[in-house]
Order: structure tokens, then sequence, then C-alpha cells
């Protein structure tokens, strides 16, 4: 299943991850951007979210990883 779903990937490779609302809506976000841009449509994601909600971690550390995993990349 976390091949297939950004948000399980997030909570597979963190056990203590609880993500909060928010962090859902980036995570789907973030992979329909990536979907889309498979299909070579153009994408632009803007997040903004107060500091120290996990923005970054989300979006620079775990999207990465989940991209480079997966087979059809």
């Amino acid at each position: 299943m976390s091949q297939n779903d950004f948000l399980s990937f997030c909570m597979v490779t963190d056990d203590k991850y609880e993500p909060a609302w928010f962090h859902e809506e980036i995570a789907d976000r973030l992979q329909k951007a990536y979907e889309d841009l498979k299909k070579g449509e153009s994408t632009y994601l803007v997040i903004e979210v107060g500091p120290r909600h996990g923005k970054s971690e989300i979006a620079s550390v775990k999207f990465p990883a989940w991209v480079l995993g997966l087979s059809d990349s």
C-alpha cells in the first residue's frame, strides 16, 4: 500500500509519525502533482504552513524518498 500512497509511506517509514489534517492535504497534493508531472502536465505547488509543522520534512525528505523508491521511476 505504501508504494501507491504517499501518506501511507510516511506512516510506514516513521512509526512515530502522526499526520494532522494538513499533512494529509499536503501528501495528497504532492502525490497528485507527481502523477500530473508523469502525464506531462506542468504543475506548481505552494505549501504555506507555519514554522515547525513538518512541511519541509514531508516535501523535501519523505516525498523524494517515496518517488525514488517507486518501481516506475
